[in-house]
């Protein structure tokens, strides 16, 4: 019914969570970016099992 997600305490307390968390990972990840940059990436390599 309509209105009953608000009443689900325990659902919003952890999507707030959830939020604070992944704020908080991308806050990081940002940060780790400007400090250590990016990692070099290998160049791809194809290969197949076909012998």
């Amino acid at each position: 019914m309509k209105g009953e997600a608000e009443q689900d305490l325990e659902g919003l307390q952890t999507m707030r969570a959830l939020a604070t968390n992944m704020t908080f990972l991308m806050k990081s990840i940002a940060l780790g970016r400007e400090k250590y940059g990016l990692p070099e990436k290998e160049a791809w390599q194809p290969t197949h099992f076909i012998r």
